[in-house]
Parts: structure tokens; C-alpha cells; sequence
């Protein structure tokens, strides 16, 4: 049977096979089923939101680029097979924005 240790390592070996690099790759939680045949490893990390959210003046252009790109921690939830190791499903885990705008 796969570790604690173990399930998070192949939860974040598969996080970055499908997504590539990942800024600020965590994991959140980790708990394993009752019948003990299932891990479910929460994986956190940064994702960029693609539009412009602001304008920074013209002096700060030159140094940190024409605009500022907001972010937010992004998390998934993946089931690991506490048996054969397998990747079984990965999922979106929605969090409440702390951020009140």
C-alpha cells in the first residue's frame, strides 16, 4: 500500500505531466478512505488570469511590464489508488475567495 509521502509525490508527478510547470505547486491535504483504498490528495497552486486587471503608470512600465495580471490559488483534488498507485480521476475544489471584490 502507497504512503502518505508516496501519494503526494505521484499526485504532483501528475500535476506536472498534464500541466507543465506550475507556479507555486502545494499540497493542501491528504486523507485516505476508510476501506484504505483510496488517497485523496488536494493540490494547490497559482493560475493566472489571462486579462488585464489594471494599468500600471508609466514609470513602473519599463520595470514590470505594461500591466498586471491577476491571480488566484487554484485547487484540485485527485484520487490515487492506494494499491496500484494509478492516477483514478482528478477534479476542480472550489474554495471561497477570501478576496471580497
Amino acid at each position: 500500500m502507497l504512503s502518505a509521502k508516496d501519494a503526494v509525490q505521484l499526485a504532483r508527478k501528475y500535476m506536472v505531466e498534464i500541466f507543465g510547470t506550475i507556479d507555486g505547486l502545494n499540497v493542501e491535504e491528504i486523507e485516505l478512505a476508510e476501506d484504505e483504498q483510496i488517497w485523496s490528495v488536494t493540490m494547490g497552486f497559482w493560475e493566472y488570469i489571462p486579462e488585464p486587471t489594471r494599468q500600471i503608470p508609466n514609470a513602473l512600465s519599463s520595470i514590470l511590464g505594461p500591466e498586471v495580471r491577476k491571480v488566484r490559488r487554484t485547487y484540485k483534488v485527485l484520487k490515487i489508488s492506494a494499491n496500484s498507485g494509478n492516477v483514478l480521476s482528478m477534479k476542480i475544489r472550489s474554495v471561497p475567495s477570501a478576496d471580497p471584490s
